[in-house]
């Protein structure tokens, strides 16, 4: 059994992106019902939003779940959200899976951020 945990995340606002630290090792069935919704609101009320895996050492199949539950509520639709410092085992597993087609990765938060400022200008460009 695992001993109580404090925080299963931490959050901080960089401009207008949530940055959310996600403070376990194991993203699992262990991870709160509470703790999901939480991320999950947080998700759909921020238009920018990156969830930090540095922590994340194995996901398992309902931690998977979570993840897609968490993509589906960013917003907009999948290009609010980008996942930053994922191992390189997680990042193998999202491309086989093929989550990395519905979503951004990128090697760490700078590159997060700066994704979002690539997005502005790819929509401005597009109009």
């Amino acid at each position: 059994m695992r001993p109580a945990q404090a925080s299963y995340f931490e959050t901080e606002l960089s401009g207008k992106t949530v940055i959310v630290h996600l403070k376990v090792r194991i993203l699992d069935s262990t991870f709160p019902a509470r703790e999901r919704l939480r991320i999950s609101d947080l998700l759909a009320k921020h238009d920018q939003a990156v969830l930090d895996f540095s922590g994340i050492e194995q996901i398992s199949a309902e931690g998977l779940q979570m993840i897609t539950d968490w993509i589906k509520r960013a917003r907009p639709a999948n290009e609010g959200l980008v996942l930053a410092r994922c191992s390189q085992a997680i990042v193998s597993l999202f491309g086989v899976l093929r989550i990395s087609r519905m979503i951004r990765i990128v090697p760490g938060l700078q590159e997060a951020l700066a994704s979002f400022s690539g997005s502005r200008q790819k929509a401005a460009t597009a109009k």
